[in-house]
């Protein structure tokens, strides 16, 4: 999905309760697909970036606000 589709959809797929999370779901779509397409080659290092988007999304204050 390329970011421009996702910027489109993202304000009806998300309920209000989870657009906070928009910023991070949006960051790993990038991390996931760069420039909107697979990888090439394999990425070793896209599990432990992945989970160091989440923990940054775990501790974001707007994501906690309605915890």
């Amino acid at each position: 999905m390329t970011n421009r589709i996702f910027s489109s959809l993202r304000r009806k797929i998300f309920t209000s309760y989870y657009r906070p999370l928009i910023l991070w779901v949006n960051k790993l779509r990038r991390m996931v697909f760069p420039n909107g397409k697979r990888w090439k080659t394999s990425n070793p290092k896209l599990y432990s970036s992945m989970k160091e988007i989440l923990r940054e999304a775990r501790d974001d204050l707007e994501v906690l606000a309605d915890g």
